[in-house]
Formats: C-alpha cells, sequence, structure tokens
C-alpha cells in the first residue's frame, strides 16, 4: 500500500476518519449459543475460520434454519460489499461479501457497511490486513487471556482515507495484478507437471519416441521455423471419474482450480467430455469428501481444493 504512504505518520495528509464516521453500519454476528440454531441444510452462516485475509473460506460452514434466521438471527444477515472482521483469534483479520453470499448469517463477527461515496471496501479490507493495520488491531485489542478486538474499538479508531479516486485505481490495479499472479503461478504449474511427468517416463523406459515422427521436428529446427500442429491428428479418449482425479491431482496437487481450468486441461489433452460430464463428476468428489470448495473474494469465483 506504497501509494498511500504510511498511515502512522499521513505524509500524505489524507483525511483521519473512525468507523463511526465512514461506516454506514457497525454490529455483530450472533453470539448467544449460536450452535442451539445449527441445522444439516438452510442459511450459511459464516465464523471465525472462514476469513481469511482478503478472501471466504468455505471449507467448514454451519447452517441456521430459514426461521431463526429471519425471527432471532436477522441483524447478522449480510449484504454484497459488507466487510467483515475476525473478532477473537487472529483478530482484525477481513473479508468482503460478495454477491453470491448475501443473504447469508454470521456468528462472532463484526459487520460494517462502508460508505461507498467516501471508502472503497477493498481499501477497508486491505488496509486492515496489512501489517501496519495489524499492529494497529494488536493495540486496541481487550481481554486477558482470550483476547478480542471488539465494535467499540473499531467505531473510534481512526485511520487516513484516501481520496475516493484513489481507492477506486487501487481496487482496479490489485485486482489486475492478482489475475496476472493467478495466471502466471497456473501456467507454471502446468509446465513444471508437464516436464515432470516426460522426465519420470523417460527415465523409467516408459517413453517410446519409436513411433513418434521427428523428422518435422529436425526440418522446422534446421530452418529456424517455428513448428505447427500441420501433420498431427487428435486421438479422444473417454472422461471417467478416476482420469479426472488423476488430473487434478497431477495438476493442482493440493492447489486450488476451478471448472474453467479443468475443461482448458482437458481441451489440451484432447479428452473427450462435456461441461455437464464435468461437474458430474467434480460432485461425486465432493460428495467423497475428496476435494473441497472455497470461495475467492479476489477472483469473484468459486474455486476447488483437493483434500489432504
Amino acid at each position: 500500500m506504497e501509494i498511500f504512504g504510511d498511515p502512522i505518520r499521513n505524509e500524505k495528509e489524507f483525511e483521519m476518519l473512525s468507523g463511526g464516521e465512514y461506516l454506514q453500519k457497525l454490529s455483530v454476528g450472533v453470539v448467544i449459543k449460536p450452535a442451539s440454531h445449527y441445522v444439516k441444510d438452510g442459511v450459511l452462516a459464516l465464523r471465525s475460520l472462514n476469513i481469511k485475509p482478503n478472501r471466504i473460506d468455505l471449507t467448514d460452514v454451519v447452517y441456521f434454519s430459514e426461521e431463526s434466521n429471519q425471527k432471532l438471527l436477522a441483524k447478522s444477515i449480510l449484504k454484497e460489499g459488507d466487510v467483515v472482521f475476525v473478532r477473537t483469534g487472529n483478530t482484525g483479520t477481513a473479508a468482503i461479501i460478495p454477491k453470491e453470499l448475501e443473504g447469508s448469517n454470521c456468528i462472532d463477527l463484526i459487520i460494517s457497511r462502508p460508505n461507498h461515496e467516501i471508502m472503497n471496501p477493498q481499501y477497508l479490507v486491505y488496509f486492515f490486513n496489512s501489517e501496519i493495520g495489524k499492529r494497529i488491531v494488536t493495540s486496541k485489542e481487550v481481554g486477558g487471556i482470550h483476547k478480542h478486538f471488539n465494535v467499540g474499538a473499531l467505531k473510534k479508531l481512526r485511520i487516513p482515507i484516501p481520496p475516493l479516486p484513489l481507492q477506486n485505481e487501487f481496487a482496479r490495479i490489485l485486482a489486475h495484478t492478482e489475475s496476472v499472479k493467478y495466471n502466471l503461478e497456473f501456467s507454471l504449474r502446468e509446465i513444471t507437471n508437464l516436464y515432470d511427468s516426460l522426465s519420470q517416463k523417460a527415465f523409467k523406459g516408459e517413453l517410446d519416441l519409436s513411433k513418434v515422427n521427428i523428422s518435422q521436428f529436425e526440418e522446422e529446427s534446421n530452418s529456424g521455423k517455428t513448428l505447427g500442429k500441420k501433420g498431427f491428428k487428435p486421438t479422444y479418449v473417454s472422461l471417467t471419474i478416476e482420469k479426472l482425479e488423476q488430473i487434478i491431482k497431477s495438476q493442482f496437487g493440493y492447489q486450488e482450480f476451478t471448472i474453467a481450468q479443468i475443461e482448458d486441461i482437458l481441451n489440451k489433452k484432447e479428452i473427450d467430455f462435456n461441461n455437464s460430464m464435468v461437474k458430474g463428476i467434480v460432485k461425486n468428489l465432493l460428495s467423497e469428501e475428496k476435494i473441497r470448495t472455497e470461495y475467492s473474494g479476489l477472483t469473484q469465483q468459486v474455486i476447488f481444493k483437493y483434500n489432504k
């Protein structure tokens, strides 16, 4: 966040506002015996363990009944664009509620609703998740052994508020940077996995080049031209749950992935499939708890990870 300078010295002389001034809403989620309202399926309720820096983790969630949600717990219902903070544990950790989670509930989290006329939620989240933000939150913690960050502290805490256009520019650059980073990491994993696979087969004696016509490689290499796809015919094989699971393990390991990325790999591997088939297999892997889902607030989409 160097574009904003040091928030302690505030050498850029940004306006200093308290939470009570830049937030339209500030409250706390359900704190009194929430477990008594849990049901197997219903309204999703976020807890501290679901709030990671700048993102929502849906690996382990609980649910409230519709009746409890409307009658008893309505004050904790979340809206798109709300920023939630962890009260106990990793205090001050913040994430934005995406459109897909609007209407969900929360337990023992600070709920804030930024005034969008002066505050971009991305700036607020990244400020509190920064090293400086963490130090500020730590200095405001209360309690003995189990310290917590409360609503009163956030309401009084004054932070520098850059002009909204600068906040918006920061959010735009951030989104672009995260997108580039994600694509580069995905490409690197794919190249590394391919190299490792070929190397292993070669040293095991499983890589048979006798049936591969390399004359075109030699000709193109000698002529200095780039190898094209002329003369190559795709051989399609059917997709099975075992094959897709193997692809997920080899291509992503325990890193995050999306349905679109799986389909891109299947196309490159020339495997016959359709979208419904892929989603059906992924659903089966989820039911068998071989993979899990998370929501990425940065990419605004559901992602998957293979369970260890």
